[in-house]
């Protein structure tokens, strides 16, 4: 009988210790997820700022300067333009890739807005000369 509760005792605390591993290995997979976890989020939010969506193309390439929805994504390509420039300080190679095409968007929208403003200045002008010629008469 005493034999047998022995060999109970030894077996029970083998079987403790492999609850102790299992808890340690248990805490070591939850710390090795909590870390994944805040480098995903990190990444996201890296990867969204990168990104240059389709409707922010669309709109800048063909959307009314004087659209609110021109403006909006303008705003973002201007929060873009900036967060790359920030990366392109801290060396991220990653951000090569978007740089051209945030580029040639800021030209597109910094061409249409001068377009914009060129139409309104010769309309002004227009306005002036015809009330200018009804003064004189």
């Amino acid at each position: 009988m005493q034999g047998m509760l022995e060999g109970f005792l030894t077996h029970l605390s083998t079987i403790s210790q492999e609850i102790q591993s299992l808890q340690e290995q248990s805490a070591s997979i939850n710390v090795q997820l909590t870390n994944r976890k805040v480098v995903h989020s990190e990444m996201s939010r890296f990867i969204d700022q990168l990104m240059v969506p389709e409707v922010m193309i669309h709109h800048i390439l063909n959307t009314s300067v004087t659209d609110d929805l021109f403006m909006q994504q303008l705003k973002a390509l201007n929060q873009k333009s900036k967060f790359i420039k920030e990366q392109n300080f801290r060396d991220a190679h990653s951000c090569q890739d978007v740089q051209d095409i945030v580029d040639k968007l800021t030209v597109k929208a910094v061409s249409k807005i001068r377009e914009y403003l060129l139409q309104k200045i010769y309309q002004f002008r227009k306005l002036f000369q015809i009330t200018k010629s009804l003064r004189m008469l």
